[in-house]
């Protein structure tokens, strides 16, 4: 129960709470706690998605790039999940603090990483993340980073196909309603590429006046445009177009990205077993208080 945990500093906020350090009192361990109320959930229907999360996180506990789900109980106002705490902050604050996006060597583990947990998603449980996004991609002290949230998950054989997500990163498909499956979080991560390396999503609200459907019909129907810089290499390049191509059927999955030539060098085994370098590591003498309110410094490696 929350008994059993020292209450910590507010590090986060969730879709139906607060997200806070906690501490156990017996073995001093820290973790993450996400706060989920009963009464909002209900008044936003979001029931079966938090008891959905919570079944989908048990199942993949222990992978290397997917924080586990260490407790969950309730009371009779909250529901409650225990974390592993990643403390690095996520992955929308370090872009938030270079404009000007990352050096590719520092984005290529990122992108690995999320892709070796989407893969063990895909692969070995069947589920679908639906909101691949950097306030979704946590990152621990030493740099590494895991896939959280799994507010949006679902697995592949209940999905109904309803539209759930971030619009900026949604794929042409669940936009549109029609049948879709795996490779909608391809594209997502491919918008995170993009994002890591220039310092903005291709396709943003503001530049259509706000509005959510002319959004909507920008990425379902005009083409991926790069700002002109010529330091992103040609592989690059060619690792966005792959995960940003309209036609899920031609999109790059976790086989064809593993052999692109943007990974080239790059050992595998290493990265899913989170002894690949990471390029930045966070300062782990500062814990970010609130999202919207302190920011995190870090330090880059050469």
């Amino acid at each position: 129960s929350l008994a059993d945990f020292e209450l910590l500093q507010v590090i986060g906020q969730g879709a139906f709470g607060k997200v806070r350090m906690i501490e156990h009192r017996s073995t001093k361990q820290r973790y993450a706690l996400k706060y989920i109320s009963k009464a909002e959930c209900i008044d936003r229907q979001g029931e079966q998605n938090i008891l959905r999360e919570r079944d989908i996180l048990e199942s993949l506990a222990g992978h290397p790039h997917i924080p586990t789900l260490h407790y969950s109980f309730q009371d009779a106002h909250t529901l409650y999940l225990v974390m592993e705490l990643k403390a690095g902050s996520d992955l929308r604050q370090h872009i938030q603090r270079h404009r000007q996006g990352f050096p590719e060597a520092t984005v290529r583990l990122w992108i690995a990483e999320v892709a070796c947990a989407l893969h063990y998603m895909h692969s070995a449980h069947q589920v679908m993340h639906r909101d691949v996004k950097p306030d979704n991609i946590l990152m621990d002290c030493d740099g590494h980073v895991s896939l959280g949230d799994f507010n949006a998950a679902v697995k592949v054989a209940e999905n109904v196909g309803g539209v759930t997500g971030t619009t900026s990163y949604m794929a042409p498909e669940l936009l549109m309603r029609t049948n879709y499956s795996y490779p909608v979080d391809w594209w997502s991560l491919g918008i995170v590429l993009y994002e890591c390396v220039y310092g903005r999503r291709p396709y943003r609200r503001q530049d259509h006046g706000g509005c959510r459907e002319r959004l909507k019909m920008a990425i379902t129907n005009e083409p991926l445009v790069f700002p002109s810089d010529n330091s992103v290499s040609v592989d690059c390049i060619a690792l966005m177009r792959g995960l940003l191509c309209t036609d899920p059927d031609r999109r790059l999955g976790y086989e064809r990205l593993r052999k692109h030539a943007f990974f080239s060098g790059l050992d595998w085994t290493a990265v899913e077993q989170r002894r690949a370098k990471p390029g930045l590591v966070p300062d782990s003498k500062h814990v970010r208080l609130n999202t919207r309110q302190q920011r995190r410094p870090c330090r880059m490696l050469s």
